[in-house]
């Protein structure tokens, strides 16, 4: 897109190409943030980057070529927008609209619900249309238009591009309209952009740390460098919003180059009040303390159980706190010596592989090094038979902050054995969980690929069959079964309730090897040239 401000590993903001973008006209900033928006390929709008669903594993994976499809159509749709006469659009209307001008360009990927639900009129009732355009657009609507309702009503709107309203009537509906700011950007390069900057103090710091930042009085780069070392508040829609300095927010942006003298000059320049004196005096404080810490490495601790067993070393060290000690430095064999019955780990060797897990996640674990110990109380509960890997212990892994990756690369470094790839299946179902239907459907199956051919192209099969399995099941409507069973009679099936395992193709080239397999027994299958079976 020909501007980077974000590097991705290791994770940085890479402060003089920001400084650069924010130095632009707004109309340019947001023709960045959109091409950003286009390029990035595992974006969830509602919801932000979701690495986890890149995976073959993944049941609601997404594709990020048909993701970036879909997003070029719909940027191609607000460019027509941006040059008509268009005011507020219903959501649902500009959706199908949308859909009957590129549904034969899409390719699907998969959306799950995590982002927010539109609850569309058509999408709610998308079993009752029969098959054909009707029902393939509700189903997009439950599916991949939720997608596009996220990408306006959220991302847009956070971007500035779109206002979002609500229709008032008898029942309440989303609506957009473009904003100036929308209409220029997507209307490039027909519609001039204004370059508006405004050098207004935006900012008020209070004495108990809060900094009150006035949005319509600041350009985006004033903002981002406050941000950089005061941590936003509770987020709102309103035009003032709060913003707290703390030392947990100052030592990222001292560490990344800032001062203390360019935070307090800031302040002030940009401030509608005079600096409070605490908070400058707090300023210098922490900047000293950061100034006063000291990095070690390279080093071998001890820690004690109790705070006595520090006179009882065997070599003395310096204590840090009442539990730990810096000792003299030393190999892990040294170590293993001087200290006999202590756990000694070294943090630069390669950990050991002292786990084993079965399918069901019950996990045996010998060994006691610090790292494996602390990751198994992560993963697993303890229980009366051993350790056990459940729903339980993975959400609460998730909750904590480990992607299901970083679990599952825990259990690769730590297991003696590959892991079963069903406990891989339950985790990634546990952090997003997958579908699985396992009720009473009936299938109807036909011997004959020309027979699946004719059924599948059906005019009046269509409305009774709810799916095709390839190569020759099908599956019936569930109250259409007695109606099924008289059309095949009547077009000269022979209609049997067992059924077979093998596909027509198979059944030409081995029909004599093949078994048929029926309720009651298991005998050998005979040939039907023209038969059909219905299989509740």
């Amino acid at each position: 897109m020909g501007f980077l401000s974000v590097a991705v590993e290791p994770r940085w903001v890479l402060s003089a190409r920001l400084e650069q973008h924010f130095a632009e006209p707004a109309v340019a900033q947001a023709w960045h943030w959109l091409r950003a928006w286009l390029d990035i390929q595992l974006w969830q709008d509602g919801i932000g980057v979701v690495p986890d669903r890149h995976n073959d594993y993944e049941p609601v994976r997404i594709e990020p070529d048909s993701l970036r499809k879909a997003k070029e159509l719909l940027i191609w749709a607000f460019g027509r927008l941006a040059h008509s006469d268009c005011d507020w659009l219903d959501l649902e209307v500009f959706l199908r609209d949308f859909w009957q001008a590129t549904h034969e360009a899409h390719t699907g990927f998969y959306w799950e619900r995590y982002t927010w639900n539109p609850d569309f009129a058509m999408a709610r009732s998308k079993r009752d249309f029969a098959a054909g355009p009707d029902r393939s657009l509700a189903f997009w609507l439950d599916g991949a238009g939720a997608w596009a309702a996220n990408a306006v009503m959220v991302t847009f709107v956070m971007l500035g591009l779109v206002q979002r309203g609500e229709w008032e009537g008898e029942q309440k509906c989303p609506c957009f309209r473009l904003t100036d700011l929308g209409r220029q950007v997507f209307g490039m390069p027909e519609t001039e952009a204004e370059d508006r900057q405004d050098a207004a103090p935006f900012l008020t710091v209070q004495p108990n740390h809060e900094v009150l930042a006035y949005m319509d009085a600041a350009d985006a780069r004033r903002i981002c460098t406050l941000a950089r070392f005061a941590r936003h508040g509770k987020a709102n829609t309103g035009p003032v919003q709060t913003f707290s300095l703390s030392r947990e927010s100052v030592y990222p942006a001292l560490e990344k180059g800032m001062t203390v003298a360019e935070i307090r000059a800031f302040l002030v320049e940009h401030g509608r009040t005079d600096l409070p004196a605490n908070v400058a005096h707090a300023l210098m404080e922490w900047s000293g303390k950061r100034e006063s810490l000291v990095l070690r490495n390279g080093v071998t601790l001890g820690l004690l159980a109790e705070a006595a067993e520090a006179a009882e070393l065997p070599t003395p060290g310096e204590l840090l706190g009442e539990h730990c000690v810096v000792m003299t430095k030393s190999s892990e064999q040294t170590a293993t010596k001087d200290f006999p019955g202590w756990a000694v780990l070294d943090h630069h060797a390669e950990l050991p592989k002292t786990w084993s897990v079965d399918e069901l996640g019950r996990l045996q674990a010998s060994g006691d090094d610090a790292v494996s110990c602390m990751r198994l109380a992560y993963l697993a509960d303890q229980t009366a038979d051993g350790w056990l890997i459940s729903a339980k212990s993975i959400t609460r892994a998730r909750q904590q902050g480990f992607t299901t990756d970083r679990m599952l690369a825990w259990l690769s470094t730590h297991l003696v054995h590959a892991t079963p790839a069903l406990l891989v299946t339950a985790i990634r179902n546990w952090t997003g969980r997958a579908s699985a239907f396992a009720g009473k459907v009936h299938l109807l199956q036909l011997t004959r690929g020309s027979d699946c051919d004719a059924i599948r192209g059906s005019d009046v099969f269509r409305p009774l069959l709810a799916g095709h399995i390839p190569p020759c099941w099908f599956i019936v409507q569930d109250d259409k079964a007695g109606e099924v069973k008289r059309l095949l009679l009547r077009l000269g099936f022979r209609i049997d309730a067992s059924f077979q395992l093998a596909s027509p193709d198979e059944g030409r080239s081995s029909r004599a090897g093949m078994e048929r397999l029926s309720k009651t027994t298991r005998r050998k299958r005979r040939s039907y040239p023209n038969d059909a079976r219905i299989q509740p």
